[in-house]
């Protein structure tokens, strides 16, 4: 029951599946060439918790690719993730300190619950929840190139869309008590599997 749960939050939040990447046509009209140094007025009171959340995940996408699995990851991500294999996760993620780990996730839960209460962010359009990330990154660690370069432009929007949805779905988790962190690390894992499958999309654009 309680995967079923984190799954229906997930779904819910994210719309699609780990292989969606490769389905560019579904975005919004949306352009993400200009990202911005500073944060916009509408935004300011949500600021800091949006740039530490999206440097947390920044964090644990690098994590992932340097230390971690990722496809080891998806096979937990197709399983369900609970807290019966949590511990097995961190290390597929890369993390051999299970408290440092949980805390993690539990900081970004509460950002995520911050960054909802003070933007609204659920309730924006999806393109709105796309420009409030797209401005968020100007200060973050996630260095996107502003470019007018097609590949360059395609792999941004398709970064923001995955941290914009990400923000979503850990809102959602904060609902779920003793399964909240197991649905926050589900989420980060989503988001990491469809950034990495950003990359490969670029990659594939390049050639």
């Amino acid at each position: 029951m309680k995967k079923n749960i984190i799954l229906v939050v997930l779904i819910m939040a994210f719309g699609l599946s780990l292989n969606s990447c490769s389905k560019r046509e579904n975005l919004p009209d949306f352009k993400a060439k200009q990202i911005q140094k500073t944060m916009s007025q509408s935004i300011k009171s949500g600021h800091q918790e949006l740039l530490n959340f999206l440097n947390i995940s920044y964090y644990v996408y690098q994590k992932i690719n340097t230390e971690g699995n990722i496809k080891e990851l998806e096979f937990y991500l197709n399983k369900g993730i609970d807290n019966s294999n949590i511990h097995k996760v961190a290390l597929v993620m890369g993390f051999d300190d299970f408290e440092h780990f949980k805390e993690i996730f539990i900081k970004q839960k509460a950002l995520a619950n911050v960054i909802d209460k003070q933007l609204h962010f659920s309730d924006l359009t999806e393109k709105q929840k796309l420009e409030v990330i797209n401005e968020g990154l100007g200060e973050s660690k996630w260095n996107l190139t502003v470019s007018s370069d097609d590949c360059e432009e395609r792999y941004n929007l398709c970064v923001i869309k995955a941290l914009a949805t990400q923000v979503v779905a850990t809102a959602g988790c904060a609902t779920l008590g003793p399964f909240a962190v197991p649905c926050g690390v589900a989420a980060a894992a989503y988001a990491a599997a469809e950034v990495e499958g950003c990359q490969l999309d670029y990659n594939d654009c390049r050639k």
